[in-house]
């Protein structure tokens, strides 16, 4: 039940991120999902957090974006007592640039592959407010 209303939660944060990031930029979104995410004291490991988001975002009501995923990703970090980063970065794909976001937690990417930072070169970085 608990991963349940976990799961609840992550959908309801990719929606209030996608409307979010329509009208204010990412660094007020992500205070304003920490607003939202209160601490619980139910353990579910960061991988486990990051599949629920990843379920969410499938059956959500819009295609959610790898900016979106990690921005709910990190509300429920939070609330589980993770203060994680959220990263941004590059790369050049076919002569164009190609962004992604993620989230890592102590220099460790949360449901990316491992070598996110060799395919990705982080521009911005931010650590979650306390």
């Amino acid at each position: 039940m608990a991963e349940l209303r976990t799961l609840g939660r992550a959908w309801g944060y990719l929606l209030v991120a996608y409307v979010a990031l329509r009208f204010l930029p990412v660094r007020r979104v992500e205070a304003l999902l920490d607003s939202l995410a209160r601490k619980r004291n139910r353990e579910i490991s960061s991988a486990r957090l990051a599949r629920l988001v990843d379920v969410a975002a499938r059956f959500h009501l819009r295609p959610m974006t790898c900016l979106l995923r990690s921005l709910a990703l990190r509300a429920l970090l939070r609330q589980h007592g993770v203060e994680a980063d959220l990263l941004i970065g590059v790369r050049r794909e076919n002569g164009m640039l190609r962004a992604h976001a993620w989230i890592e937690d102590a220099g460790q990417p949360v449901g990316e592959p491992a070598d996110v930072r060799r395919r990705f070169l982080p521009l911005i970085s931010t650590r979650n407010p306390s």
